[in-house]
């Protein structure tokens, strides 16, 4: 599923089947699918928590749901050092393009309220951003294994990403 036509259209051109939409316009049978990703997806619906009804309506008992969405507290801080210490535009919360923000706990709260069991949480970096920028590839390897330490030890995610890792109950 792609909100994108654009995107939709491009898939379709190299033989993919990708359909246009939300998950909830297809309208899957329950119990159809052992695993739903959600990559940068999530801060983008109108309707998060009744997107999240539906995965788990779709999603077999046991099954498991991944989602990665933009950490807003990383961002906040990345806006503010933009702006304030570069004097630049501070762009990284795109609220042209995202409804929705999340923190870690924001986004735990949301799976557990649509009856989830949250079994993994990791910080990263998008893919798009991982060879883009300024900044070496070696320091931003570096800082993805010190924010992944920082997690595992203190439950503090400091990558501009966050990655749940869920289980239907």
């Amino acid at each position: 599923m792609e909100l994108s036509l654009a995107a939709v259209s491009a898939a379709a051109k190299r033989g993919r089947d990708v359909r246009h939409g939300t998950l909830r316009d297809q309208r899957f049978p329950p119990g159809y699918f052992d695993v739903i990703t959600l990559w940068d997806v999530l801060e983008h619906l109108p309707d998060p928590k009744g997107e999240m009804t539906e995965i788990h309506r779709v999603l077999r008992p046991g099954g498991l749901l991944v989602v990665r969405v933009p950490n807003t507290t990383f961002q906040l801080a990345k806006a503010f050092c933009r702006e304030h210490l570069a004097g630049k535009e501070p762009t990284a919360l795109q609220a042209n393009l995202h409804l929705s923000h999340f923190t870690s706990r924001s986004l735990k709260s949301l799976l557990e309220a649509t009856g989830y069991s949250v079994v993994k949480q990791e910080a990263g970096v998008a893919d798009a951003k991982v060879h883009a920028g300024d900044v070496p590839l070696w320091i931003k390897r570096r800082y993805c294994a010190l924010s992944r330490l920082v997690s595992e030890l203190l439950f503090i995610q400091i990558g501009p990403t966050i990655v749940q890792y869920a289980q239907k109950i």
